[in-house]
């Protein structure tokens, strides 16, 4: 494809306006498809079915033209009998019966031509000024020179470019006649001019339509040889089949907008709400454009809910314009999602903390921002120092509220168990003395006995002894429950010491035992003895208890019942008869 880059001068009127225009030529050579759009108006005039005329190679061009000039009657029957001249048998010719003009009641000339064949045969002829010597009997001209027909057909040789510029790729002809004209012919001196003109109604460059004469290129002719003159062609040269495809006047119907609901996030672009579906009489592709007016605020409820107001402009090649509105209602109407643990297990405690700070809290978000966030709690929990008050559930709602007022809910189960043993604390296993009050003593073998949920426990303390030879030992067992049922369990022993006795004879022949809270001090004989039995109180001396009686071998012994002793004492054992000391022993009653 060659390109060549023209400057473009266009007289309009008085006026003058240049228009850098580009022109594309393809080489024959590689297809009979040839683009014609030189110069091209597509504003006025768009092409249906271009194969008709402008795929054809010059003969096939001059064919079908020497076919529609056979058929055509303009140069035998004139609008207005002895009125028609050059001009009018040119303009009938080229530019009604070949080319088609539109809106024709808008032409100056109206009445003098002839309209029933007003485009027919959709060829893209124009008018042609020249100059001329002598006029041929029985042809008629317009003062100061004549007006012949051309029609663009391309190049004899075939693998040459087309180029409108060139005079030779140009048919001309005689409308009166239908014959060719040649340079040199009465109808084109050699040394006039050959001035392409276009006649019909054109958009101007003020925007405005108009009937006129626009002219297209024009050469000198000098010497019989065409000379280009510079910065002569006209943006108006229109190459393509016309097809009667006149000026264009209607807009474009634009149709198959809907109004669109979409959720707030999401893409709006026409690729998602909708492109409009473009109708135009000629034009096969007409565009359109669109622009949008929102009501979308920064902040507040409008930045997720607002309206899109999308105006479409669609224009065909004639710059016909046509709006439609399109409404796009963006609305926030998911709610915030929320994320959190759903189930909670904690141990019941005194003073347990709920806190979501604590136990945890839950988020929520909506569209990239934090939502307002709340909870309520319902817990079954009864204060009434039973299981029901450290076993219960807590069940929170967490409700979160967006920016346009979209509620949603989260639910949290927070079950509370009291699953801990008590906490217990036990005196140290003890030694008393046979004197010493062992219910007290079993009384003290509990030093703490707590729970964790703050609730006092139900505590149980057992005991039992084992004898020993020289003494018993008490077992005590406890039992500490809370209210949720949980047990620990605890144990220690008293031991009940056995008197201490030193510096006796016969230490042997005394026995001493604990009998609930007395003494029992026993002697035993070797024969038998009439013996006082005398407890006498090492720190003062005062005989603390004293018993008489005889002791008969292998009788058990003399008893000698005593209550609750202190200190160190000295038991004595005396003959009666001799008031020798049969045995001595020293007793630590502690």
């Amino acid at each position: 494809m060659k390109k060549i880059t023209l400057l473009v001068i266009a007289v309009l009127g008085m006026s003058l306006q240049f228009v850098n225009a580009q022109i594309e030529f393809e080489d024959q050579t590689e297809s009979c498809k040839k683009a014609h759009n030189v110069f091209s108006r597509p504003d006025l005039f768009t092409t249906s079915d271009p194969a008709t005329f402008n795929n054809l190679y010059r003969e096939g061009k001059l064919e079908v033209l020497q076919a529609a000039l056979s058929e055509d009657l303009s140069d035998v029957r004139p609008g207005v009998e002895g009125y028609y001249e050059c001009v009018e048998f040119a303009t009938q010719t080229s530019s009604i019966n070949l080319f088609g003009m539109a809106n024709p009641e808008e032409f100056y000339d109206y009445s003098k031509y002839l309209w029933g064949d007003n485009g027919k045969y959709n060829l893209p002829a124009y008018q042609v000024r020249t100059i001329i010597t002598t006029l041929p009997s029985g042809l008629t001209t317009a003062p100061g020179g004549h007006r012949i027909c051309a029609i663009f057909v391309g190049p004899v040789d075939k693998t040459q470019p087309e180029d409108p510029r060139d005079f030779y790729q140009w048919y001309f002809w005689e409308p009166q006649t239908d014959m060719e004209v040649k340079i040199g012919d009465w109808n084109m001196d050699k040394n006039g001019y050959a001035l392409v003109v276009w006649v019909g109604q054109y958009k101007g460059f003020d925007g405005n339509l108009k009937h006129d004469i626009v002219q297209i290129i024009k050469w000198d002719l000098v010497n019989g040889v065409p000379v280009l003159v510079e910065k002569s062609y006209s943006e108006y040269l229109l190459l393509e089949n016309p097809n009667r495809a006149p000026i264009d006047t209607e807009p474009v119907v634009i149709s198959g907008l809907e109004n669109k609901t979409v959720e707030f996030g999401t893409n709006t672009d026409p690729s998602v709400t909708g492109y409009p579906t473009l109708t135009d009489n000629l034009d096969p592709n007409p565009t359109a454009t669109y622009e949008d007016v929102s009501t979308q605020e920064t902040s507040g409820t409008a930045r997720f809910n607002y309206v899109i107001t999308r105006t479409w402009t669609a224009k065909d090649a004639s710059e016909n314009v046509s709006t439609a509105v399109q409404t796009i209602t963006v609305k926030d109407t998911k709610d915030a999602e929320m994320t959190g643990e759903e189930a909670i297990a904690l141990e019941s405690i005194a003073n347990l903390d709920i806190t979501p700070e604590t136990i945890g809290i839950v988020t929520a978000t909506d569209n990239g921002e934090v939502a307002s966030l709340t909870y309520s709690d319902n817990s079954t929990q009864i204060m009434d120092g039973t299981i029901n008050q450290v076993n219960y559930v807590i069940t929170r709602t967490w409700t979160a509220i967006d920016g346009v007022g979209n509620e949603s809910t989260f639910v949290q189960t927070i079950t509370v168990t009291s699953t801990a043993k008590p906490e217990l604390v036990l005196a140290p296993n003890s030694k008393i003395g046979l004197n010493d009050d062992v219910d007290a003593e079993i009384a003290k073998t509990i030093i703490s006995a707590t729970d964790a949920t703050g609730l006092p426990t139900v505590n149980k303390v057992e005991h039992y002894i084992i004898a020993y030879d020289k003494g018993k030992v008490v077992t005590v067992n406890v039992t500490v429950t809370s209210v949720a049922g949980n047990q620990t369990f605890g144990m220690r022993t008293i031991t009940i010491g056995s008197p201490i006795i030193t510096d006796s004879a016969k230490p042997h022949l005394l026995k001493i035992y604990r009998v609930d809270s007395n003494l029992q001090i026993k002697y035993f004989a070797d024969g038998t003895e009439d013996v006082e039995i005398q407890i006498i109180n090492m720190a003062n001396g005062d005989i603390v208890k004293s018993v008489d009686g005889k002791v008969v071998p292998g009788d058990n012994l003399l008893i000698v019942p005593c209550q609750k002793l202190n200190s160190l004492n000295v038991i004595r054992v005396i003959d009666k008869n001799t008031s020798n000391v049969q045995t001595k022993a020293f007793i630590d009653f502690k």
